[in-house]
């Protein structure tokens, strides 16, 4: 039976697994003022914010005891604890063919006993992407990325899927090609500040003036490489934000080469070179590349997770290309701390 499996362990100790059957993905936990919580989605498409009333003393009958205390419009592809409530960005409920691109929703502010059942419908949009992104063609297909508290404000950013248009003539390769490459947009950056009596600013920081309600303020999408289509991790560390994409123009000519079309000069090409970018910044208004070579692997689209080791950065990366020299996963410690180190 289909449903999303979760897996427990504590002190390294495996305490079981169980399949969630009413609900069909699990993208984050996070852990607020000792409860822990889980951002999902149901059959029906709903978003869902599960927290886990389990007892530590009642283990293992007690492991998979959760209830639903957020319901949204969206999987709940992110959560992120700022200024006492959790703010979850979703993905659209169909990527093709409905929908109106991701959206940002809060809860109710956090009581001692956590969030409960009855705070299930009580959470607020606060943005829409398709607020900033008018467009239905291209709005759609927009995802929320990841998110994170930095210098007293949330930065999230957006996600998009490559070669997802539906194009107007699907028999006609190269053209439908062109077309899906076209839709294919650079993802976003934003900074949302919530002042103390619960009023949110919203600002874009990277993106294009789509003729909505936020123009950028800092530079182009994607850092300006068009082909960072993935806001994918987020990292604080010595006081830097760190900030890891996914870069699809690998993907490009693998996908070119699938249909047998040309990989044609001039239209698809890398930005600097293949593979994710890694950023920085330690103000929240200049930004430096710390790396847009992938470590040297062109097959390391993603930078998937952004964890700290003592002094300095080992991001990891996803590498599905699994006949490609070197193959699979690999996670990169002593990244300097910061760019200037």
């Amino acid at each position: 039976k289909y449903g999303t499996s979760i897996a427990i362990f504590k002190n390294g100790e495996f305490m079981g697994a169980q399949k969630l059957t009413e609900n069909n993905e699990a993208r984050k936990f996070l852990e607020v003022g000792g409860y822990l919580y889980l951002g999902s989605q149901k059959w029906n498409a709903d978003g869902v914010i599960l927290r886990w009333n389990g007892d530590e003393s009642d283990l293992p009958d007690s492991l998979f005891e959760f209830a639903e205390v957020g319901i949204i419009d969206g999987e709940a592809a992110w959560l992120e604890s700022y200024k006492g409530r959790i703010y979850a960005i979703t993905w659209p409920s169909a990527f093709i063919g409905g929908g109106d691109g991701f959206k940002l929703f809060r809860s109710p502010l956090i009581p001692d006993c956590g969030l409960t059942e009855e705070d299930a419908f009580e959470w607020e949009l606060v943005f829409s992407y398709s607020d900033y992104d008018p467009n239905p063609v291209t709005n759609q297909l927009a995802g929320g990325g990841a998110m994170i508290v930095y210098q007293d404000a949330l930065y999230f950013g957006s996600m998009h899927v490559p070669f997802q248009h539906k194009c107007a003539n699907p028999a006609d390769m190269i053209n439908c090609s062109l077309e899906k490459y076209n839709h294919t947009q650079a993802f976003s950056v934003f900074k949302l500040e919530e002042d103390e009596e619960g009023t949110v600013d919203i600002e874009c920081l990277f993106g294009k003036d789509y003729g909505g309600t936020l123009v950028p303020t800092l530079g182009a999408p994607g850092f300006g490489n068009p082909y960072n289509n993935y806001f994918w991790s987020v990292s604080v560390h010595d006081g830097w934000l760190y900030v890891g994409t996914m870069d699809f123009s690998r993907f490009l000519v693998d996908a070119l080469a699938a249909y047998g079309l040309p990989f044609i000069p001039g239209i698809f090409k890398p930005y600097e070179a293949f593979g994710f970018d890694l950023w920085a910044t330690n103000d929240g208004v200049t930004w430096q590349k710390v790396a847009v070579d992938r470590f040297g692997n062109e097959f390391n689209w993603r930078a998937r997770q952004i964890p700290a080791a003592r002094d300095s950065r080992c991001p990891g990366t996803p590498n599905p290309l699994h006949s490609s020299s070197p193959a699979g996963s690999e996670l990169w410690p002593g990244v300097p701390p910061h760019p200037s180190a």
